[in-house]
């Protein structure tokens, strides 16, 4: 069932923030039943039973059709800023001259003053889940969206809103909670460790991303091998696979400031880090997103695959050729 949307941010929560510090999470911890999870009512956050035992994956991207809030972290949205002055907007149709196709036909343009639009990108936020004690006939587990939200900044109410409508819709709770931990330490969790396996290595680099994983099926395997073959057309000197809990992550090294990543299960954008990726690499994705020197971003939309040949064949020109370009 898709929870109804908060429109704005609760009172309520709006007085626990005068007592947390600057840095705050957003999440909640939920009691959950045995039956429900048998009924498959939490099969979107990957949550099982098994022998009388409650497990689910260390943290998961929320599923697009679970809401609104949950499509825009995927998709990014577009904002009508009725903050600011109206713009002329001009529009350009075709008609027929006189009134008859027969005739021809010419262009006319009209203009009207308009909001402008901001287009907001997306987060890719995770959702951690965390079973913290396990019952005879239920769960206690806790659920964090896996940002931490910084009060000071300028942009806080809109990420606030957006991650506690991301709690609602797929955990049907919401909650504030200082980070006990530095931030560094909660970051941790989606950061990667690399391991660089050689060329030859195809079934050990599919093996490494499929181990773990509870259910794997053809999608994924044909996935994984036909982004492997597109990356083997610009022969890469090795492959590097790393792991945030799920061992998910895999792309290709081609120099040794030069490597291409993903990830599987639930990334929709490849990037192509050029520079110290070991440690660009250990970057959030919200600070990829945000970074602009160093990283190329593709999202896995219609012609994904012509953008990523057409960089790669830029990057991998000798540096002349490329300044003479």
């Amino acid at each position: 069932m898709i929870r109804k949307n908060i429109i704005k941010v609760p009172d309520s929560i709006r007085e626990k923030l005068k007592g947390l510090p600057d840095e705050i999470i957003v999440g909640c911890s939920k009691k959950i039943a045995h039956h429900d999870i048998c009924e498959g009512k939490w099969s979107h956050l990957g949550i099982t039973l098994d022998a009388g035992h409650v497990t689910g994956p260390s943290e998961i991207l929320p599923e697009r059709d679970r809401g609104r809030f949950s499509r825009r972290n995927l998709d990014g949205h577009e904002v009508v800023r009725k903050d600011l002055p109206k713009v002329w907007k001009y529009y350009t149709f075709e008609v027929p001259n006189f009134g008859d196709w027969l005739r021809g036909s010419h262009d006319i343009t009209i203009g009207r003053q308009v909001y402008p639009r901001e287009l907001k990108g997306a987060h890719e936020a995770t959702i951690t889940v965390d079973v913290v004690q396990q019952g005879s006939e239920s769960a206690i587990v806790k659920f964090t969206v896996n940002v931490v939200l910084k009060q000071s900044s300028a942009d806080f109410d809109y990420r606030l809103l957006a991650a506690l409508n991301l709690m609602q819709e797929n955990v049907g709770g919401i909650g504030v909670f200082h980070s006990q931990a530095p931030l560094s330490e909660y970051l941790k969790t989606i950061h990667l460790d690399w391991e660089i396996l050689p060329v030859g290595a195809r079934d050990v680099v599919l093996n490494r991303l499929l181990s773990g994983n509870r259910v794997t099926t053809e999608v994924v395997r044909g996935t994984i091998e036909a982004r492997r073959k597109l990356l083997e057309e610009f022969h890469p000197t090795g492959w590097v696979v790393g792991s945030s809990g799920l061992r998910r992550y895999f792309g290709a090294k081609f120099r040794d400031e030069l490597v291409v990543f993903e990830n599987i299960q639930y990334g929709n954008a490849v990037y192509v880090l050029c520079g110290p990726w070991e440690e660009l690499s250990k970057l959030s994705r919200l600070e990829l997103m945000e970074r602009e020197e160093g990283i190329v971003r593709i999202v896995h939309r219609d012609g994904w695959e012509a953008r990523l040949r057409k960089v790669l064949q830029d990057k991998l020109r000798p540096l002349d050729t490329r300044k003479a370009a």
